[in-house]
């Protein structure tokens, strides 16, 4: 009994020292981004934007966090409110979605839009008004006289089209009637099914209820910036390695035939989800640093064409044939009569930076460009052999 008693005593003080020492660093760091938050002016994609200032780097760590959905393997974002970051739940669904800024309802009742996509719908390079949604809602509500458009971001980090299909179910299980769906994905599939060779299976999903739990209120914060500093030090000296299945051509080429079939059978599944719901449904393979050979140098490209090599070493000799995989999926599915649009080239032309901080990821030109052809599509200017 001594003993136990001692073994708890030196196990409570130990535990207690932890509280304090993790307490500690996380009370650091959040005083540190307050006093010299992060500034995203350096990054070639940023330049010109005005809304590159340090506080919109902060609000962007700030509301980045996810949670599991309960009863799903889903995420989404907290609730957060902020000057260039909102995070709202909404009915009917009670869903949290990033902002999405819509004129005011003036005809009832008003047109709803459901986006869904990853971190390049949900815009983390982006403030509010700015991300492809708002301006999606903007040139809507501008071409189309007779009605209003409500447009709902439900764009989410590292969701796949595996987790985009679950996602449009969650919402028409819980009462949202849209009456378009547009989802833009593709790189995802590609990162978890032929580089991470897990076809399939998301890159990231939510956690089971304890670890949830333990996610929301076990302080970890000494684990969280060492993990990230670890990361960021080893992609600075060229540390990582590419996954074993990325130098074995042939296993690689099976990987991609197999993300390619998962791919089109959650496009087409989505599709009939929503036209069950009685929505129009348009499937957009996303804008991609390694989409096509750039008529111009920029230096957003050579950016992350660095970030990609050091944190992803090999990805980016696997996306250009993996997004031909898919616009090659698209191209079936259009067959079928569901409307596709491939826009993993559109940027093919630019002159300026459009790619931020990822291979997908756009500054508000980027977003701006996006939101008008999707809409083109919406109003069917563009006839589905020409997209």
């Amino acid at each position: 009994m001594r003993f136990l008693r001692r073994a708890a005593i030196v196990i409570g003080i130990t535990f207690v020292a932890y509280l304090v020492a993790d307490w500690s660093v996380g009370a650091y760091f959040a005083y540190r981004d307050r006093e010299a938050p992060p500034n995203p002016a350096g990054i070639p994609g940023y330049k010109g934007e005005p809304y590159a200032v340090p506080e919109f780097g902060l609000e962007a760590q700030q509301s980045a966090p996810l949670y599991t959905i309960p009863g799903t393997r889903l995420l989404w974002p907290r609730e957060y409110h902020g000057q260039f970051f909102n995070i709202d739940r909404l009915p009917p669904t009670d869903s949290y979605y990033r902002r999405t800024v819509n004129p005011p309802v003036t005809k009832e009742p008003p047109v709803v839009v459901l986006f869904l996509g990853g971190s390049t719908v949900y815009g983390p390079d982006t403030p509010d008004g700015l991300t492809m949604a708002s301006q999606l809602s903007t040139i809507r509500n501008e071409q189309d006289k007779s009605h209003s458009y409500v447009v709902l971001n439900a764009g989410v980090a590292a969701l796949d089209s595996t987790l985009e299909r679950e996602r449009l179910a969650y919402e028409l299980d819980h009462g949202l009637k849209p009456a378009y769906v547009v989802v833009l994905d593709g790189g995802l599939d590609l990162v978890g099914g032929v580089y991470l060779a897990s076809p399939g299976r998301p890159v990231v999903s939510g956690r089971t209820y304890m670890g949830e739990l333990f996610y929301k209120y076990f302080p970890i914060n000494i684990y969280r910036h060492l993990r990230a500093w670890a990361a960021n030090r080893a992609a600075q000296l060229k540390l990582k390695n590419a996954p074993k299945s990325v130098s074995d051509p042939l296993r690689q080429q099976k990987l991609l035939a197999e993300t390619a079939r998962i791919y089109e059978e959650n496009q087409r599944a989505m599709a009939k989800l929503a036209a069950d719901a009685g929505a129009r449904f348009l499937t957009v393979l996303e804008p991609n640093r390694y989409g096509t050979q750039y008529t111009h140098g920029a230096t957003d490209l050579d950016f992350v064409a660095r970030e990609t090599d050091g944190h992803m070493p090999g990805l980016s000799g696997i996306l250009p044939a993996g997004l031909r995989a898919l616009g090659a999926a698209q191209a079936k599915l259009r067959t079928e009569g569901i409307e596709t649009l491939d826009l993993s080239a559109v940027f093919k032309d630019k002159t300026g930076n459009i790619f931020t901080t990822s291979t997908a990821h756009l500054n508000a030109e980027g977003s701006r460009v996006v939101a008008e052809r999707i809409a083109q599509v919406i109003l069917r200017q563009i006839p589905v052999s020409q997209q």
